[in-house]
């Protein structure tokens, strides 16, 4: 995972806010990072969090998971590359992996139309979210995809009935803070989501975290990787 000053860089850059104290929940305890396949423990974290901190809190929130999340991406994505040495195509698959990940933060944004489903019509849109998933994904890791949203979106429906009773989706101050938890993640996601700041993001990632890289990849191939993002500059300290 990231160090945390990483995740501070990165949220100043784009929540325009960082919090020691935000990273230490997220990630301190047996529940480390739950909130990314916990709507229950998303929204008990957002709650403290935003009435600490308020709208710039939620973004960080988010921005810590997407960060977390970018770390195993990449690391995969980069493995996948070297065999051909098309680190050209990194960004973009970087972005793929990013962006189609099964998580509370999907299923609060891109997939809240599942919350409100017929539960029989569940799987028919898991079925559907299979079909439409970008290129480059087997048969079989499309359909381990859309079964691990239909599966994450029955758990958010269960957690939310839970928390705002029976009659959550029309409970007014509900549905509204929920509706701020969507915009925390969309602003944070609109950050990370541009191929050109996705791309200093990455940099960033390489450069202040650059030992445990090295570990992972080896020299010669963080070497490479670091030449084809041109990263030079991109981060605070340099490469």
């Amino acid at each position: 995972m990231p160090s945390h000053r990483v995740h501070a860089l990165v949220g100043e850059l784009v929540c325009g806010f960082s919090s020691e104290e935000v990273d230490n929940l997220v990630d301190r305890g047996p529940s480390h990072d739950l909130s990314r396949v916990s709507c229950r423990k998303l929204l008990s974290l957002a709650s403290v969090i935003y009435e600490k901190y308020g709208d710039k809190g939620l973004c960080y929130l988010a921005l810590h998971h997407y960060l977390d999340k970018l770390v195993s991406v990449m690391r995969g994505r980069i493995v996948k590359l070297m065999y051909g040495q098309r680190f050209d195509l990194l960004v973009r698959e970087v972005a793929m992996g990013l962006w189609d990940e099964v998580s509370t933060l999907s299923v609060l944004t891109s997939h809240e139309h599942l919350l409100y489903l017929p539960e029989d019509q569940l799987t028919a849109q898991a079925y559907f979210y299979r079909r439409t998933l970008q290129g480059g994904y087997t048969k079989q890791t499309a359909r381990r995809k859309a079964d691990l949203l239909e599966e994450l979106a029955r758990k958010c429906r269960e957690d939310l009935a839970s928390i705002g009773g029976p009659s959550w989706w029309s409970d007014f101050e509900f549905r509204s803070f929920l509706e701020r938890i969507r915009k925390g993640i969309t602003s944070a996601r609109a950050g990370v989501g541009g191929f050109g700041s996705l791309k200093k993001i990455m940099c960033i990632l390489l450069a202040e975290d650059k030992q445990y890289w090295i570990r992972q990849l080896g020299q010669q191939l963080y070497d490479k990787v670091i030449a084809s993002l041109n990263c030079s500059g991109d981060s605070p300290k340099g490469i």
